[in-house]
């Protein structure tokens, strides 16, 4: 039971936290492809979680966790869904 709830509420808060995010977002076209985005990627964490589980492969499914986390701030949130992972703070001149 433990092993689910170290994996299970930090998926079930990042996909919270995700769709309170796409309150902001103002562009239709944008909030729609960042829903479906969100969707898949909640979904790929939640299949790596089940493999993870079911095979009993612990140490494989969290690092795929990471791998796919690391993904989608790194990647996916940059340039396709209009949100840098590090705010750009220098000006331009």
């Amino acid at each position: 039971m433990i092993e689910i709830m170290i994996k299970a509420v930090p998926i079930l808060l990042a996909s919270i936290w995700m769709m309170h995010n796409l309150n902001y977002e103002k562009d239709v076209k944008q909030h729609r492809r960042n829903v479906m985005i969100e969707l898949a990627y909640c979904s790929v964490q939640a299949v790596i979680f089940l493999f993870g589980y079911f095979s009993k492969m612990h140490h494989v499914s969290t690092v795929l966790l990471v791998v796919v986390v690391l993904i989608y701030l790194l990647l996916i949130n940059p340039k396709y869904m209009n949100r840098p992972f590090i705010k750009n703070t220098r000006t331009k001149k």
